[in-house]
């Protein structure tokens, strides 16, 4: 082989393997807010889906005995999955290379995948669904030439939102940012599972405006739903950090239950926003949108997003 067709081989390979890892980062992201967010595959945990007719529990004491490999093992049977966190991050590529670590029959396993980090380390996992929103106009028949009946399937519509299913567990996030991307959507993205943390604000109960149970506060009885729907809201999303909202009143200063404020402006003196009077009118609304969701004092709207005091 003479030097130009070495060279010629050289550039294609090069080439193909730029291809092959560019085509991999194109599926470490999600959209969400008609933006991209980062992903990273976090190789300390698992989700398994189990295929129909697998003695689940006894699959999963086989994996909880692997005390060397297996930190936790949460059972989830209604959807027989199970979210397996593991003692140590793994080196191997594909998570389906663990199964016989882990005491598993490749047979009884219909996918088995790494969970995906966000930015701040929160671990999503993937399922084999995929919720969309249509355009104004059109139906979920819009998107046939990505539903091939086989790998891509057509679920249900619900509220307006389509679910399709998956069958390659490894195609969920590259279908989601395809269909997404082909602009006859409003929004598409995988179907993530994601830990619930429970929190007890003391006070929560009492914040009627938030979820009006018809509870009883200082002697009056509320009416059940008159509120604005705050538990339904966070299981979509508690804020963003790229969220500023800006409190314009009497000034809000540090407290145990918000994350510091951005220090803002006050037009009189030039200052910084901070409060001079002691009404404290500002601290609670800054409060009621954004107090944190930590077993302290109350619970905002958006706890997530960045707080901006201006004293007027």
């Amino acid at each position: 082989m003479d030097r130009k067709t070495l060279l010629s081989w050289l550039v294609f390979g090069l080439a193909f393997c730029l291809s092959v890892s560019l085509q991999a980062q194109k599926t470490s992201y999600y959209w969400s807010d008609n933006r991209q967010i980062s992903l990273t595959e976090d190789h300390a945990s698992v989700m398994i889906h189990f295929k129909k007719g697998v003695n689940m529990e006894q699959a999963i004491q086989q994996i909880a005995a692997r005390k060397d490999k297996v930190q936790e093992v949460n059972f989830f049977p209604f959807r027989a999955r199970a979210v397996v966190q593991l003692t140590q991050q793994q080196t191997a590529a594909k998570a389906s290379d663990l199964l016989q670590s882990l005491g598993l029959n490749p047979e009884s396993v219909r996918s088995i995948s790494y969970a995906q980090d966000l930015e701040d380390g929160f671990p999503l996992y993937l399922t084999h669904r995929i919720v969309l929103r249509m355009r104004d106009g059109l139906g979920w028949q819009a998107l046939s030439s990505y539903i091939d009946g086989e790998n891509v399937k057509y679920l249900d519509t619900q509220y307006g939102n389509v679910l399709l299913e998956v069958n390659d567990i490894d195609q969920v996030l590259y279908m989601a940012n395809v269909i997404r991307e082909s602009g006859l959507v409003e929004f598409c993205h995988p179907d993530f599972y994601a830990e619930v943390t429970r929190t007890a604000d003391p006070l929560y109960p009492e914040q009627f405006q938030m979820n009006n149970t018809g509870q009883t506060i200082d002697g009056y009885t509320g009416t059940p739903d008159i509120d604005i729907d705050g538990p339904e809201a966070w299981a979509i999303t508690t804020g963003s950090s790229s969220i500023t909202v800006a409190v314009i009143d009497d000034g809000v200063e540090a407290h145990e239950d918000l994350d510091a404020p951005v220090n803002g402006y006050t037009p009189l003196n030039g200052g910084n926003g901070a409060p001079v009077a002691g009404s404290a009118h500002a601290q609670s609304c800054a409060g009621i949108i954004v107090a944190n969701h930590n077993n302290i004092g109350v619970r905002g709207v958006a706890p997530q997003s960045t707080l901006l005091t201006v004293n007027i």
